[in-house]
């Protein structure tokens, strides 16, 4: 018979029982879903190494975002606003965009507007293509402007005011671009009845191409508050680029007319200079009037 039990004992542990002895322990580990590395451990794997527990830093995670210091509510307004106004001007860029075209050429021209865009007739598209540009340039003066007095008097408002106080502002931006656009008429016919027309008409060619340029600096300085500075240096670049073509267009009337350089100055104090100081000091008024307001 023969024998099935073996004189040799063999290792009676289970086999799932046994760990390899020669498996290497590991004390730390990182991972790259994480944004900080985890910190080492001692030999006996319970407690932190002192050398590196306090030099370990985060790892980099690109540049921090700056939060908007407006609610929301007025963040999604102003959102709509700028959509609205950018889906409006593809349909009229479409259908007017060759007369687009020719007014921001005619604003660097010595030529009569008359006898550049309009030697052809002016279709209704095109009408009201001009009066969009309008609404969108007082639009975005109204957005920038709320934003700009937002810490000086706008936040400690309460909602309804608010909306009030932004209405009031788009209302006195169309009244300041409708005021200054019957003073050069008036100021045309009275005395320069031959440019009267021509130099109304491309101070508001100077209005609705300062819409166009204005709204990426305009989106950047609502939405990306880190972004603010240059934002508020693009704008400002803008606004006098916007003077310069219009004092460029009177200097070459007074030059026709053969006027002097003295009443150009003094021109340029009254009518060019002056009004800019109230366009500063009618927000703020509006801010303290509504401010005043017990309702």
């Amino acid at each position: 018979m023969f024998d099935t039990i073996p004189d040799t004992t063999l290792d009676t542990t289970a086999f799932f029982l046994q760990r390899d002895a020669a498996a290497p322990t590991v004390d730390s580990f990182s991972t790259e879903f994480s944004l900080y590395e985890v910190i080492p451990s001692d030999s006996t794997g319970m407690t932190f190494r002192k050398d590196t527990a306090y030099t370990l830093q985060p790892k980099s995670i690109g540049k921090t975002g700056i939060a908007i210091n407006y609610p929301q509510r007025e963040a999604s307004l102003f959102f709509l606003l700028f959509a609205f106004c950018f889906f409006i001007f593809s349909i009229f860029y479409r259908s007017a965009g060759r007369f687009m075209i020719d007014s921001l050429k005619s604003l660097f021209s010595f030529r009569n507007r008359n006898t550049t865009v309009h030697k052809e007739q002016v279709t209704t598209t095109e009408v009201w293509a001009e009066f969009f540009l309008l609404f969108q340039t007082t639009v975005i003066l109204a957005m920038v402007a709320f934003i700009f007095f937002w810490d000086k008097g706008i936040s400690v408002l309460p909602i309804f005011k608010r909306d009030g106080l932004f209405l009031g502002f788009f209302l006195f931006f169309a009244f300041f671009i409708l005021f200054r656009y019957l003073i050069y008429r008036f100021f045309g016919a009275v005395f320069f009845p031959h440019h009267a027309r021509d130099f109304s008409e491309k101070y508001l060619s100077v209005l609705q191409i300062t819409g166009i340029l204005a709204f990426l600096p305009a989106l950047f300085f609502v939405f990306v508050p880190e972004y603010t500075l240059v934002a508020s240096i693009l704008l400002i670049i803008i606004f006098f680029i916007n003077r310069l073509v219009v004092i460029v267009a009177i200097l070459g009337i007074f030059v026709k007319a053969r006027i002097g350089i003295f009443y150009f100055i003094v021109y340029l104090c009254a009518v060019e200079i002056l009004p800019y100081f109230l366009l500063y000091l009618g927000p703020v008024s509006m801010i303290n009037i509504v401010g005043n307001i017990v309702l």
